[in-house]
């Protein structure tokens, strides 16, 4: 049976799970001749659009990126002493990657919401 490129889209999105880490956005169908010296030949292409979703990847990679950069830049300030300043930063560094080591863990990736808990 042919189908057109609209029922194979319509199709594979009922097979393909749109609310994963991916978006599937379009599916195109390219149909040409081949011609060969043995002769003709039927060639079909198959072009698979998708996006990825990044909302995740913020929240567990920029966000905490860029608050520790804050943090070691409020330590670098302070009037603490430079052992006192080596010390906070190493235990935020830690820290920081602990945080995203568990939540990587418990957040899921298929899903369109945010998590509560990625959001506090």
């Amino acid at each position: 049976t042919r189908r057109s490129a609209a029922e194979m889209m319509e199709n594979s999105q009922s097979y393909f799970l749109t609310d994963g880490e991916w978006k599937f956005t379009n599916l195109s169908i390219l149909e040409y001749i081949e011609k060969t010296d043995d002769g003709e030949f039927s060639m079909v292409t198959f072009v698979i659009s998708m996006e990825r979703r990044p909302t995740l990847y913020i929240l567990n990679l920029i966000l905490p990126t860029c608050a520790l950069y804050l943090l070691d830049m409020a330590v670098l300030f302070g009037p603490s002493s430079l052992e006192e300043k080596i010390n906070f930063q190493i235990a935020i560094i830690l820290g920081s990657s602990m945080l995203a080591v568990i939540l990587n863990n418990i957040l899921p990736t298929s899903s369109n919401k945010l998590p509560m808990i990625g959001t506090h």
